[in-house]
This record gives structure tokens, C-alpha cells and sequence, in this order.
């Protein structure tokens, strides 16, 4: 077999890194919270919920589209985006869609293939500032 342990100085950084933890978190919630009270406000937009069970640590914002609406579907936002020096990606594919598991089973996936084409993750990053945060939603009304 192999042995994996980490050494002690990759132990510690992890330790440090777990530290930061909390306000990492923190700060995504606020991302989170502020992209769910501005984005509201856009026809066609909206952002993903988390369901009331979950305690969502808000890695990633989940942008849904209705192209009829909005009058932009996710290819055209995310280029429209990428023109102004926002980074957005689309969602990952389908798990039976990706190589090691095109032959593997699904069922009842319509909602979820919907969801995929109509999805876009927006800037996530415990990094941004208020005024990234303005700036990519002013860029999406």
C-alpha cells in the first residue's frame, strides 16, 4: 500500500486554513444573501435556494435563466459577461453525460438537463468586495 500522511507542514497550513473557516463562510452567506436581494429584482433571474433542511454553505451561486424573460440565454449571458471581465462558467454536466459514465443508468432526469441549460455560476469567491459584487449585477439588469 501507499502512505498518504501528510507532513507537518502541510498539517499545519491545513490547520491555519480551517482557522479562517468560519469568516470564509460568513462571507459567502453574505455573497449569497446579497445576490438573492438584488438579483430578485431582475425579470428572468433568479438564484438558487437552498432547501429549509440544508444548512447551505453557499460555495457557489447558482444563476437561473429564464431566456423568454430575460431575453438572453446562458451562452449569451456568459459571453455578454466575459466581455465586461466578469468570469461566470456554466454548470457541470450530467453525471451520466460525463466519459467514465456514459453507459450507466438514469431515470427521470428532465428537470435536471433543464436546470443544466438554463444555469450559470456566478462569481463566488469569499474575495469579492461590494463593489464586484454591484458591478457584476449591475452588469446582468
Amino acid at each position: 500500500g501507499y502512505n498518504f500522511r501528510l507532513t507537518n507542514i502541510q498539517a499545519a497550513l491545513g490547520v491555519a486554513q480551517l482557522e479562517q473557516l468560519p469568516s470564509i463562510l460568513k462571507k459567502k452567506k453574505e455573497i449569497y444573501d446579497f445576490y438573492q436581494s438584488t438579483i430578485k429584482n431582475i425579470d428572468g433571474l433568479s438564484i438558487s435556494k437552498a432547501p429549509d433542511y440544508a444548512d447551505n454553505n453557499h460555495w457557489m451561486n447558482l444563476l437561473q435563466i429564464d431566456s423568454n424573460v430575460y431575453g438572453e440565454d446562458r451562452e449569451m449571458l456568459m459571453k455578454r459577461l466575459g466581455e465586461n471581465s466578469i468570469q461566470s462558467r456554466p454548470v457541470w454536466k450530467l453525471n451520466h453525460e460525463q466519459k467514465p459514465y456514459k453507459d450507466c443508468q438514469y431515470y427521470k432526469i428532465e428537470k435536471a438537463k433543464e436546470l443544466v441549460e438554463n444555469s450559470l455560476c456566478l462569481p463566488s469567491s469569499s474575495n469579492l468586495i461590494n463593489v464586484d459584487l454591484k458591478r457584476i449585477v449591475e452588469s446582468l439588469a
